[in-house]
């Protein structure tokens, strides 16, 4: 409870005077006698209320709270360094299966606006641990997904050589379906694109040219642009959009938006 620097210090220093005129005495006492001893100095530095956050969290906060458990059971069982070591390397883990799967969201338009948002309860947005618990677990029940010519997806991470596949393993399985006329892909969650992605990126805007689909980007920053033009050239120079809603337009009324904002 020490406020100030000099109250800091000098309670180290009384700690390590009473340390060394109590060890003599502490050497005698058992092991497991010592064990409660710490355990009962340091059972107060555990967050029990960060615990129940995560509890109510369900799967957001799945991760974080196996990485919390893994923590306090190694340091309990193999002793502080080692266990330390294993909460890092499991933390260490858990960042690149986040950074390898991302959440893909599923976009529809709200009723009677030109916004966009992920609805959950009607089409499908899928994250990591979503996608590897329904590789665990199938259900047997499958929701049927409304069929719509336009597609709106938002990937909702940096773009880089371990993740690309995730997406064009999305966009091929809808690509397949035989049933969509245009993708829309809301880039404003992507902050940067790496030389690999933007490479694998051509072979999506290959694809989709070859199933008769357009492909329109939104929303996409000035390195993810530049990296896409610089790696795909004219094939995607003009399906940059501002906004969702301009993309999906037909390509009439689109025509007819693009001459209004040159008007203006």
């Amino acid at each position: 409870s020490a406020v100030s620097q000099v109250s800091l210090l000098l309670s180290a220093v009384v700690s390590l005077i009473i340390v060394y005129a109590v060890a003599p005495v502490i050497s005698m006492l058992p092991d497991p006698v010592l064990g409660v001893v710490l355990f009962t100095a340091v059972i107060h530095m555990v967050d029990l209320r960060m615990i129940q956050v995560l509890m109510k969290l369900r799967s957001r906060g799945i991760l974080d709270l196996i990485a919390l458990a893994v923590a306090f059971v190694a340091t309990c069982v193999l002793g502080v360094v080692q266990g330390m070591m294993i909460a890092v390397a499991f933390s260490m883990v858990v960042f690149v299966f986040n950074s390898t799967y991302p959440r893909i969201s599923h976009l529809q338009r709200r009723r009677g606006s030109a916004s966009f948002f992920a609805d959950e309860g009607h089409y499908e947005s899928v994250d990591g641990v979503a996608e590897i618990a329904s590789r665990l677990c199938p259900s047997s029940s499958n929701t049927p997904v409304a069929i719509n010519p336009v597609l709106v997806l938002r990937f909702e991470a940096p773009l880089w050589f371990a993740n690309i596949g995730r997406l064009r393993d999305v966009v091929v399985a809808k690509l397949s379906t035989g049933h969509l006329k245009t993708l829309v892909l809301d880039m404003s969650t992507v902050p940067w694109m790496d030389a690999s992605a933007a490479l694998e990126f051509d072979k999506l805007v290959i694809a989709a040219q070859e199933h008769g689909v357009d492909l329109f980007l939104v929303a996409a920053g000035l390195v993810v642009k530049d990296m896409l033009i610089g790696i795909c050239g004219q094939k995607i120079s003009n399906s940059f959009y501002d906004s969702v809603y301009e993309a999906q337009l037909p390509k009439a009324r689109r025509t007819a938006w693009d001459e209004t904002d040159e008007d203006v």
